[in-house]
């Protein structure tokens, strides 16, 4: 099973919890998810379907302000850095 049909089934499946037991709370404690989550689900299955519970990423796929970081040369900084330091 892809994991975008496995995020909905698994959210699908809290949702459908939920509707039989009507404990919110508990059903999410169970599941590990803050019960704004389950309200953002539940809206979003309610307003778009079953596509809406599509795990979604935070942030951009290509950010336009990323540096490439260098490890080797942010290590030698630190180093002159603590060097530089009074003892």
């Amino acid at each position: 099973m892809p994991p975008k049909e496995r995020d909905i089934q698994r959210n699908l499946k809290i949702l459908k919890l939920v509707e039989e037991t009507g404990l919110v709370g508990r059903t999410c404690r169970y599941f590990d998810i803050g019960r704004a989550s389950f309200y953002r689900w539940k809206a979003a299955l309610e307003k778009h379907g079953e596509a809406a519970l599509v795990r979604k990423k935070m942030i951009p796929k290509n950010p336009t302000n990323r540096q490439q970081a260098n490890p080797c040369c942010s290590y030698r900084k630190a180093l002159e850095q603590l060097e530089a330091l009074p003892r």
